[in-house]
Parts: C-alpha cells; structure tokens; sequence
C-alpha cells in the first residue's frame, strides 16, 4: 500500500529489516495494524460495512486502490459512471470519540452507528442533530496509563459539504442512548479531499 508521500507499510518494515543488525522484523499485533491502516485512511471492509459503500465513496480512489482503466467487475458500471460523469458526494474522514467508557463492554460499538452534525443553532424549525453519515470501520485503542478508559477511532464515511460552512463541523455519534462528541483527526491525504468542495 502506498499513500503519494506517506511511509508505506512495506517501507516501515523495510526500515527495521535493513538496518538492524539482526535483521529480525519486529511484529505487531493485528490490532496495532488495523489501527495504521486507519490513521493512513485505509478502509477495511467487515461483515457490518458488506455492501454498504462504493469505493470513492470510502477514499479508494484516492489512494489508487482502484483503476478506472480496468476490465469488468461487479459494480464496474456504477464505478466509473461515478468516476467519469458524476461528483462524489460522500467520503471518509478520521475520528476520535470521546468519553467512550469502555470498563463494562469491551465493544461499546456494534458498526451501524450514525454520524451526526450537531447544529448550532437550532429551535423548533430545525433539528439539533442532522444525520450526515456513518462508521465505516473502528478499533478501540487501549491506554496504558488507564485501563478503565479507553478512546476508539473511527474511519467514518460522511456527507463532504459539511466541510463547505466549517472547516472543523461539530460532529456526534450515538452508541446506544447517548450522542458522544467526536474529534476530527487529519488524513494524509485530506487536502484533495477539500479540492472537492
């Protein structure tokens, strides 16, 4: 996998093959993995997110994990009319949540979860939360310092014309009863994200 500037996978193992002396690679967990996939913006597709998304709607084409050039595969045509004809209204951006309480259920989120734009200002005319998109995927990621809370990134596909009014939008998710503030986190391809607005 290679992001345009970004240290790839191969390239990190690489680094550690060649220049130790006992050329032994240092091996990681699955979950320390998934969660590089995620902070290079690289989706993975789980029984929870089957069918859900097309590829440029979860960044594919972003970092050449698809080709417009190609023969025919299932959903070919819906692929490159999107590519070569319409505008992608939707893709992936990073995540943290906050005040996610991990200590009674070690997996608070189910993958269906909504993500939401918290309006400012709103009254009776307008709704204080507006559905704008959902979790494409999500690790939780474990603090050493404090066992009893953890934080979760989520990779989650949402509607780009919030980043039209803000840069930063004030987005929510709802895991269960409660709407749980999320912190943007950048990509490293986010700047041809913003060429599309």
């Amino acid at each position: 996998v290679k992001l345009n500037s970004q240290i790839t996978h191969s390239e990190i193992i690489k680094s550690k093959f060649f220049f130790k002396k006992s050329h032994e690679v240092e091996l990681v967990s699955s979950e320390q993995w998934i969660i590089s996939e995620m902070l290079c913006g690289l989706p993975w597709i789980f029984n929870y997110s089957t069918e859900k998304f097309i590829p440029q709607s979860i960044n594919l084409d972003l970092v050449d994990g698809i080709s417009f050039n190609k023969g025919c595969y299932p959903g070919q045509e819906v692929v490159a009319r999107m590519h070569f004809l319409g505008k992608n209204k939707k893709r992936v951006t990073l995540a943290k949540i906050f005040n996610l309480d991990c200590s009674d259920n070690p997996q608070p989120l189910q993958g269906n979860e909504l993500i939401y734009l918290i309006n400012e200002k709103f009254n009776f005319h307008k709704e204080k939360f507006t559905e704008i998109g959902q979790v494409v995927m999500f690790t939780k990621v474990n603090d050493i310092n404090n066992k009893k809370i953890n934080s979760t990134i989520i990779l989650m596909q949402i509607q780009i014309n919030v980043f039209s009014c803000q840069k930063k939008p004030k987005l929510t998710i709802k895991v269960g009863d409660d709407f749980l503030n999320l912190e943007l986190i950048k990509l490293p391809y986010e700047e041809k994200i913003f060429k599309e607005i």
